[in-house]
């Protein structure tokens, strides 16, 4: 868990480096900045995706179906309303500011973000397993540097954030050992496909382009988990 408790600790720190600039740069000075961070989001979302598909260890049916049926089961559940609702909840508690725009905002950006991708998984399959965690020292060091354009951006929501990466990496570091038998190459280079795909729209919604709601997909980066896991038992 280490790891884990040292990338949670580091989004907490970047954010709140970031608040202290909050408010003191101009809109346009903001907009430049946030801008530059959605399109390099975006282009690590997109390299993500094309690096398993162009050396063919994704495969491009699974990635469809992985999105399609995440989407239904995140819909279905309304992530996307669960996050905004906690998200409320704890603005009231801080500011007794019922808004919840803008820390949500922050909040769903950052929990994709910073969950979503193959050193996440990687990392803390690592961690779990073999007690290294050279791979979540290395995410924590960009994490927090994110974190601090994005406190001084989105504000405090992206503080939030580092509750969704303790529970996720850690759920994943504490559950390794015992899904060891079953993690295989292909399974992680369709989790990247999936994870890239929402990195990606991150950095649209950065961007104005689009409004996806990305928290209902986030049972997306599982079903290839749950694919493999069946294909095991019946191959």
């Amino acid at each position: 868990m280490l790891g884990t408790v040292v990338n949670a600790a580091s989004i907490i720190a970047g954010g709140l480096i970031g608040l202290l600039f909050k408010g003191r740069l101009k809109e346009r000075i903001s907009e430049a900045v946030m801008q530059g961070i959605a399109l390099a989001v975006a282009v690590i979302g997109l390299n993500s995706v094309l690096g398993v598909f162009l050396d063919g260890s994704a495969e491009a049916l699974l990635f469809i179906i992985s999105l399609a049926m995440g989407g239904l089961i995140g819909a279905a559940v309304n992530i996307d309303k669960a996050f905004t609702a906690f998200a409320v909840f704890a603005e009231r508690k801080i500011s007794k500011n019922a808004e919840g725009g803008a820390l949500s905002k922050g909040f769903v950006s950052g929990s994709i973000l910073y969950c979503v991708g193959t050193m996440a998984v990687i990392g803390s399959i690592e961690s779990g397993v073999m007690g290294k965690h050279d791979i979540l020292f290395a995410k924590s060091m960009l994490d927090g540097i994110t974190a601090v354009v994005f406190g001084a951006t989105l504000g405090p929501g992206i503080i939030l954030s580092a509750l969704s990466v303790f529970v996720y990496q850690g759920a994943i570091t504490l559950a390794a050992g015992l899904l060891s038998p079953w993690i295989t190459e292909p399974m992680l280079a369709q989790i990247q496909a999936v994870g890239g795909v929402l990195v990606f729209a991150i950095g649209l919604n950065m961007l104005n382009i689009t409004k996806i709601k990305l928290a209902n997909f986030l049972p997306a980066v599982f079903i290839p988990v749950v694919y493999y896991a069946v294909m095991g038992v019946f191959l």
